[in-house]
């Protein structure tokens, strides 16, 4: 007589486990953002036309419009973050994707809370060293360019830009939790073009 309330009761604790647990696979929301610009590579002449499509959580509401390729997301997490997307065309020198990243944001301004590369471009998101704010770099070099700069290349930069309300106490895990979603939206991001 005592076995069968015995089971009831660790079948009770199975279902109620089981219910608790999220999903394997389970659908993350998510936005999806896209475009084109007609842009001049900073430092140079060169018209191109600049693509960009990238995926951020549903969770991030939009603020205001976006300008060209700028836009605001926010509030965010408990830490109420502001997050600020752009991309460019810029001048730089010639080099790999890691190494411009690497020289662009210098890990020596905070710690590495992703990083990465793919094909031709490479990506890194840190957060600023004594601060919440949490920077995110993607570089690529521009492909379909026909005339490169002498002694230096065009390069696509999208930059995200996070940053915690001052007014909120902001816990280490608010950073950590936008830079991750910062990481997968780089390394997920697909920007390219062709000179005009």
């Amino acid at each position: 007589m005592r076995r069968l309330p015995i089971a009831a009761i660790l079948a009770a604790v199975a279902v109620l486990a089981a219910a608790a647990m999220p999903a394997q696979g389970a659908t993350v929301r998510v936005q999806r953002f896209s475009g084109f610009q007609d842009v001049t590579a900073a430092g140079t002449q060169t018209k191109y036309r600049l693509r960009l499509a990238y995926v951020v959580p549903g969770t991030w509401r939009q603020r205001g419009r976006a300008n060209g390729f700028t836009r605001t997301f926010g509030p965010i997490g408990s830490c109420r973050f502001t997050v600020r997307v752009s991309a460019r065309a810029v001048t730089g020198p010639d080099e790999n994707a890691t190494a411009r990243v690497q020289r662009v944001l210098p890990i020596t301004t905070g710690p590495v809370l992703d990083s990465g590369n793919r094909g031709n471009f490479a990506w890194a998101v840190l957060r600023r060293r004594g601060t919440d704010t949490v920077t995110g770099l993607l570089e690529r070099s521009a492909p379909s360019v026909r005339t490169q700069p002498a002694g230096a290349r065009v390069w696509l930069e999208v930059r995200f830009t996070a940053t915690a309300d001052p007014r909120r106490e902001c816990h280490s895990g608010g950073p950590r939790t936008v830079g991750a979603q910062t990481g997968d939206a780089l390394a997920t991001a697909v920007v390219g073009g062709f000179q005009l």
